[in-house]
């Protein structure tokens, strides 16, 4: 017999560090709220980012309207989603709500530390939860809420007094199998959704994942720990059903058709040319544009022509660092990127009137003032349009933070596996309340080389002007100022 039962799935908010107005609902729960709709089971999905302060309220008050919404919905199971930079809103999440009957945690955090979720909640989902979360599913609807203990021997379950060694299931082979129902659940939240101004697409938006994985293994990255190695795809047929979808629930809500995709892959460019074509046609037709991630080895004139002719207007490419010290932080193609090659792609963005993002990072453990000169001297000596370069954010399990543990002298402050990963009463002015990642130099001396660089290249004329030249109108020049305003005062 069924088990009459709700489930509440929560992405805790972050106090608001880091936050550049951009507000997407969470592809990781829609994904597994839709195994749950797809299983039976009643679920809601409750976005801590549209409880940003947007309303003029504080953070704490926005995380009390959170739970308050949460409780009253009244779940029998919360599951909530667990990021290493909103762990300590996940934990009063947890803490507020504690007489829920059973309460699960899941995402990049749980599945590296599962030891500091099960002080809140009853299980740990580690690695990919879809699998898993179907076989929950299945034994809820079977045995009610006294379930977990059949979990025990799960492939990425680990139990509150169970054993810490549980095996991650399989990454999910078919990705299609996850299904779209859940987007229903966030349609509530279409009406709030914003992004960058430097993407240049619409509010009206929608962000997807077409693909999981990456080609390449860096040093500050988790992903491998989450998707594995390699890459996997969603068919053309599930991506255009997932469009359509969304667009007939903005149509019943009374909203602006949707006008832009923002593709949230780690690297779009590692389909074919006609994958990419195919994409691009079905989005031109129906007067979609697009902004995405690439990896520049996947680059090739022929996918920019394609992409760019089908409505492609930004695209971002993860730099990191300067030309020596790429293949020391990078495995795989991303760590063979020479200069040229880059300038080429850049420049045949460029000439297909596409906007370029460059992202780079400063501030690795092993890095000497050399080599952060020599990466702002790469920002600065790239034609990108918008470079972004920021402070390093070290995040556990990443090979950064083994990196720091085997050398914990230099780092006093570091979290142990007992601790408390993140302690923002002693690391206050760090995003992720973490000591910072060089031992020889503070957060604010990082911050105060990336204010430096954003204004050398921010305030230049010849970068802006290169930018405009590639506006559609008056208004994109203008918008474009803007952003290089912001940029120039970040």
């Amino acid at each position: 017999m069924g088990y009459p039962l709700r489930i509440a799935l929560v992405k805790p908010h972050s106090r608001g560090i880091n936050l550049k107005g951009a507000r997407q609902p969470p592809i990781g729960l829609i994904g597994l709220a839709s195994i749950l709709l797809q299983e039976g089971l009643p679920v809601e999905i409750f976005d801590g980012s549209f409880y940003d302060g947007s309303n003029g309220a504080d953070h704490m008050s926005d995380l009390d309207s959170l739970v308050n919404d949460v409780s009253e919905y009244n779940p029998d199971i919360l599951g909530v989603a667990a990021y290493t930079d909103t762990m300590p809103e996940c934990e009063m999440i947890l803490n507020l709500l504690s007489e829920t009957p059973l309460k699960i945690c899941g995402g990049p955090h749980a599945s590296t530390r599962p030891q500091e979720l099960l002080r809140y909640c009853d299980a740990a989902f580690v690695g990919e939860a879809e699998f898993s979360m179907r076989i929950f599913a299945r034994s809820v609807k079977k045995c009610g809420l006294s379930s977990p203990t059949s979990l025990d021997r799960t492939p990425g379950v680990i139990l509150n007094g169970g054993s810490l060694t549980s095996q991650s299931s399989e990454p999910l082979k078919d990705l299609d199998s996850i299904g779209i129902e859940g987007w229903r659940l966030v349609s509530k939240y279409f009406g709030m959704m914003r992004t960058s101004a430097y993407r240049h697409i619409s509010d009206n938006f929608l962000n997807i994942m077409t693909s999981r994985g990456c080609q390449n293994i860096c040093d500050h990255c988790a992903s491998p720990l989450t998707h594995g190695s390699g890459i996997r795809k969603h068919s053309i047929e599930h991506i255009k059903a997932t469009i359509e979808y969304v667009a007939i629930l903005r149509e019943q809500k009374g909203l602006p058709r949707l006008e832009s995709i923002k593709f949230d892959d780690d690297d779009m460019m590692a389909r074919s040319a006609s994958e990419l074509g195919a994409i691009g046609e079905y989005l031109a037709r129906k007067n979609i544009n697009y902004s995405c991630s690439a990896s520049m080895p996947n680059f090739t004139r022929e996918k920019a022509e394609i992409m760019a002719k089908t409505g492609l207007r930004s695209i971002f490419f993860g730099i990191e660092t300067h030309e020596k010290r790429r293949a020391e932080i990078m495995r795989g193609p991303k760590g063979q990127m020479s200069d040229d090659v880059i300038v080429e792609a850049l420049d045949s963005m460029r000439d297909n009137g596409v906007f370029t993002i460059t992202g780079y990072v400063i501030g690795y453990p092993d890095e000497t003032l050399e080599d952060i000169s020599k990466t702002g001297e790469t920002m600065l000596a790239l034609p990108s349009d918008y470079p972004i370069i920021r402070p390093l954010e070290v995040y556990p399990g990443t090979p950064v933070f083994r990196w720091m543990e085997e050398r914990r002298r230099l780092y006093p402050g570091l979290p142990r596996p007992e601790d408390r990963f993140v302690d923002r009463t002693r690391w206050d002015s760090e995003p992720i309340g973490l000591p910072s990642s060089m031992h020889n130099l503070t957060r604010s001396t990082l911050l105060e080389i990336k204010k430096q660089a954003n204004l050398a290249a921010y305030l230049s004329k010849e970068r802006l002007e290169r930018a405009q030249a590639i506006c559609s109108d008056e208004a994109e020049r203008e918008l474009v100022a803007r952003n290089y305003e912001r940029f120039a005062r970040e």
